[in-house]
């Protein structure tokens, strides 16, 4: 019997860990999550598992699962943190992998791991320290580094300065490089365009596409169909398969190389 009864309760705390009970908080105030550690918050918080809305200062602990998040001011989380919609304004510091379907940030949002969802929509600061893998797209409007990779489905826009660590690949990447920048590895696309503005310019391993528009960027090895470089660019080796476009004032260490296209 008491060997049942034990049983049952541990089956209950496992069922009640994690969830999340209904509270609001004017002030300041904490809400115990079973298993899990304290929501507190100092400012105002509606909690529940379905959302929780903080405005001021709030800190979370890791391991939450909910539907929505909402903070404006700051935002402490401490450990991983899973949420099918956030919208967060002022600073925000994930102590943790980060698993968002959608994600606006506005404001500086830093991550202690890796990040994946359905898409993001970042401006200001944005670090995290790990790759990124998104099913549909990143756009980025301020400053932006990522450690790993940076995968999306459809699309990367890219706005300000950035520093990625590994290999960029998408469906569509563009980019206006406002200071200097730097991708690790390789750009991977069907589409590339990259502009230069206010004397911005992007250091990059390698770039592949279908069609590729530069201008401002630092590359040893650029290979795909039709290409524009334009004013700003110091490339070495470039191959292409369609037509080709060099500004006067962009240098090539070799003449371009026109292949065969596969098949």
């Amino acid at each position: 019997m008491r060997r049942r009864g034990v049983e049952r309760m541990r089956r209950y705390e496992e069922a009640m860990e994690g969830a999340i009970p209904t509270s609001r908080i004017a002030g300041s105030g904490g809400v115990e999550i079973p298993g899990l550690g304290e929501i507190r918050v100092s400012g105002s918080g509606y909690i529940s598992q379905e959302e929780i809305r903080i405005g001021g200062s709030g800190e979370l602990p890791g391991g939450l699962k909910i539907g929505a998040l909402r903070a404006a001011g700051s935002l402490k989380v401490k450990g991983k943190l899973e949420i099918g919609e956030g919208q967060l304004s002022g600073s925000a510091r994930i102590e943790g992998p980060l698993r968002a379907g959608e994600l606006k940030a506005a404001g500086s949002l830093r991550v202690e791991g890796e990040a994946e969802g359905e898409r993001m929509e970042l401006s200001g600061s944005s670090t995290i320290n790990g790759k990124v893998e998104l099913k549909d797209s990143l756009t980025s409007e301020g400053s932006l580094k990522i450690l790993g990779d940076l995968r999306a489905g459809n699309l990367i826009e890219l706005k300000g300065g950035f520093d990625i660590g590994g290999d960029v690949s998408t469906r569509i990447f563009r980019a206006e490089v406002r200071r200097e920048s730097r991708i690790g590895g390789e750009i991977k696309a069907e589409e590339v365009e990259i502009e230069s503005k206010r004397g911005g310019r992007l250091r990059v391993g390698g770039i592949r596409g279908e069609s590729i528009s530069l201008e401002g960027v630092i590359c040893e090895d650029v290979a795909g169909g039709d290409i524009h470089i334009g004013e700003g660019c110091e490339l070495g080796r470039v191959r292409y398969r369609g037509k080709i476009e060099i500004h006067p004032k962009a240098k090539l260490r070799n003449p371009p190389e026109r292949v065969e296209p596969e098949g």
